[in-house]
């Protein structure tokens, strides 16, 4: 019975020691978890942070993007406007090349005509210079044939002169 008496007196005096225990656990355990959930508040936060910027970056990013865009577009215009250009200036090259090939066709035309005119005068050329040539020799002819006639009309003249002087 005394035995049964110490062995339930130490019981009485471990349970408290126990239930001391078992309440200083029951405190840490809160003091734990907020501190757990304190960090898990200053990573949620820390990543939070790193998305901001993160979006930030990325709206700027957009914002370059949509700035390029813009001044391709600009680039694509301008470059369309000067094909354009380009294509009314290579028509009209065409047209005045057009232009001077008929120019070219009616100078060469013009250019033969004249040399078959030139031929044809140097051939009149040459047939009067031959008439010329043989009218020179008539008149040649005809000069000393009157001549002669003179001579001889002079030489007629004297023998009568002489008669009528006797």
């Amino acid at each position: 019975r005394l035995k049964q008496q110490a062995r339930c007196l130490q019981q009485q005096v471990r349970r408290p020691k126990q239930e001391a225990r078992c309440l200083k656990q029951q405190v840490r355990r809160p003091k734990q978890e907020a501190r757990c959930l304190k960090q898990q508040a200053r990573r949620l936060q820390q990543q939070a942070q790193r998305l901001k910027q993160q979006a930030r970056r990325l709206h700027q990013q957009a914002r370059c993007l949509k700035q390029q865009a813009r001044l391709l577009k600009q680039q694509a215009r301008r470059l369309k406007q000067q094909a354009q250009r380009l294509k009314q200036q290579a028509r009209r090259l065409h047209q005045e090349a057009r232009r001077l090939k008929q120019q070219a066709r009616f100078l060469k035309q013009q250019a033969q005509r004249l040399h078959q005119q030139a031929r044809h005068q140097h051939q009149q050329a040459r047939r009067l210079k031959q008439q010329a040539r043989f009218l020179k020799q008539q008149a040649q002819r005809l000069h000393q044939q009157a001549r002669h006639q003179h001579q001889q009309a002079r030489r007629l003249k004297q023998p009568a002169q002489h008669s009528k002087q006797q």
